[in-house]
This record gives structure tokens, sequence and C-alpha cells, in this order.
């Protein structure tokens, strides 16, 4: 029997590619598919760079001008399907598959955007439903292929073991103390961030109580590195990963290494503002959310096609989260 060959449009963030993992993870297991991923970039492919069962990865360019090369390279693969990941309400997801030649292009459908996302072009689509997690929006389009949808799902991160040996001499440095992760940054999106000063604060608070390791890039953790007694981890997302997989505790707002977190059930403290619990939480039981969870300013894909906040003053929430709200919540 000849196998199919699909390509899935995974060119989101750290987070959203979590949660497509398990779309991405049952196709890639089906003998009668062959299955190709293109990824956002480098950083984000991370989350896959140990899969074996993905044929090929490949990284959307930053220009146009490196988009062409890649787009004939796919034409020539000659896909059966092009399946985008949810959130998927762009014109590039619907335009990008039409030129790869894909002969079925699944996608979801939405209520807004129409011409302006070349909506048209996608010849398979599943409604999108506002109700649902990402990962659930995510597992919709595999009856398309004939697949049940899981009734457990769950999301991944293949952490090498390069990265494993990166975490074990890391803990080996730490003493007896539980060892407390803390993401302070929100990746592009500000809105999400909870005031710097009150992460310092509570470090100030906590840190002789916890080995304190602080992730994220440099432009994330540089505010802290005068603080004495904590450590911090900028290293690539593989070595970040498998730190985070040692950790007892994590404390961020709505970002990628919260997801990266839920994947190995650490148990979390969650700050969250302005983005919508329900949709884009943790995949996980191991989680106490402190803020406002039905607030919904960013409404890309459903109630916009483009990410942005539409509430004014959308960083008011998380400024409205105190440290002793925090604190009471990692010591329930």
């Amino acid at each position: 029997m000849e196998r199919k060959k699909v390509l899935v449009l995974s060119v989101s963030g750290i987070g959203n590619t979590i949660m497509q993992s398990p779309l991405i993870n049952t196709l890639a297991r089906q003998t009668n598919l062959v299955v190709d991923v293109l990824f956002k970039d480098r950083t984000v492919s991370a989350v896959f760079e140990n899969d074996r069962q993905i044929r090929n990865r490949y990284l959307l360019p930053p220009n146009l001008a490196g988009a062409l090369p890649l787009i004939q390279t796919l034409r020539k693969n000659r896909y059966d399907y092009t399946v985008c990941g949810f959130p998927s309400n762009r014109i590039e997801f619907n335009l990008f598959p039409f030129l790869v030649g894909a002969r079925r292009r699944v996608t979801h459908a939405y209520a807004v955007g129409g011409w302006r996302t070349m909506c048209w072009l996608s010849n398979v689509t599943v409604k999108a439903d506002p109700h649902l997690h990402d990962v659930e929006q995510n597992l919709r389009l595999l009856p398309v292929f004939d697949l049940e949808i899981p009734a457990h799902p769950r999301i991944t991160f293949a952490v090498d073991t390069a990265g494993s040996n990166y975490a074990r001499r890391f803990v080996a440095k730490l003493d007896s103390r539980p060892i407390l992760g803390i993401h302070p940054g929100s990746g592009p999106l500000k809105e999400k961030r909870w005031p710097l000063p009150r992460f310092k604060a509570l470090i100030e608070r906590l840190k002789t109580e916890y080995n304190i390791i602080l992730f994220g890039v440099p432009a994330e953790t540089v505010n802290f590195t005068s603080i004495q007694g904590i450590f911090i981890c900028n290293s690539n997302l593989n070595n970040t990963a498998a730190l985070i997989s040692e950790c007892h505790r994590f404390i961020s707002a709505d970002t990628g290494l919260m997801h990266i977190a839920a994947v190995f059930g650490v148990k979390q403290i969650v700050l969250w503002g302005p983005t919508l619990y329900s949709r884009t939480r943790p995949w996980s039981d191991q989680t106490r959310v402190v803020g406002q969870t039905d607030v919904d300013c960013l409404q890309y894909p459903f109630g916009d096609f483009k990410s942005r906040f539409n509430c004014p003053r959308a960083e008011k929430y998380m400024q409205a989260i105190s440290v002793d709200e925090v604190i009471a919540a990692l010591e329930s």
C-alpha cells in the first residue's frame, strides 16, 4: 500500500508547538502515512528534534527570498495533505499549502477573516470551536484521516541524552532544598508579563527555602543577575526542558516554558491575566492558577485574524496579582 505524504505546518511558538504534539505524534505513528513538519525556527523545532517518527523537518525562512526555494523543495515532495496546526486564521496558512501544491489542504474554519485570509484556498476544513482547549482543537483534525481522537492525549517534548546530562550536572551543584523554577518572561506579548519588581520581591522571600533557578533568554533574566543565592539557566531549549523536568515547583505566566513544565508533570503556579485560561492553560492536573481566568483580550483566532490585544490596558490583569497571593498558592 502506498503511503500518503503529509506536511504539518507547526509555525507558531513553543507553547503552540507543544499543544500540537498529540496531533503530530498521532499522524506520525500511522503506518500508512509519511509525515514531514515545517517549524517556525530552529528553537521551536527542538520540541521534536529527537523524535524519530518524523521523516523530514523544515524551518520557515525569515523572509520571502528564502521562502521561494523552500516552496520549490516542498512541491517536489508531492504532498497528499498539508495540515495546519491550531491556531491558523492567517493568510499564510491558506496560501502556503496552496503554493506547495498539496492536493488536500486541511485547516480550521473561522467565523472571521474570510477573503482577507484567503480561506477558500483550503479545501478541507473543520469548524473551530471557541469552547475547546488548543490541544482538543488540533485533535479534531484527525477524523479527516479516518483516525479516532485519543481518549487521553499526551503532550510531549523529546529530550535527548545531552539534555538529560546537562540537567544532572546542574542539579548536582544544588543542596538538599527543593528546586523552584521561575520563568519571569512572557515572550513577545509584554501584556502577559508579571511586573519585574514583584518577581524580585518573590525571589527574595523564597530563596532561603528553595534552590531557585531562573529560566529564559538573557533578556529575560539579566535583571536578576545581582540577586545572590540563585541560579540562572540561559541554555538551549533541549537543556532547558531537561532542567525544568527536575524542578519540584515551577512559577510562570502563560508561556512556552509553562507548557514544558506541564509535559513533565511539574507542579505549577501559573500567573494568569489577559488570555483565556480555558484555551491555553497547562495540559496538566498539577496546576494552581493565580489571577483572572475568564478574560479574553487576545481575540485571535476567533474574533480577530491578527495576534493583538483588544482590551484597553490589558497589562492591568497581571499587575493586579500580588506577591502574597503567589506565595499563598505555593504554600497550599
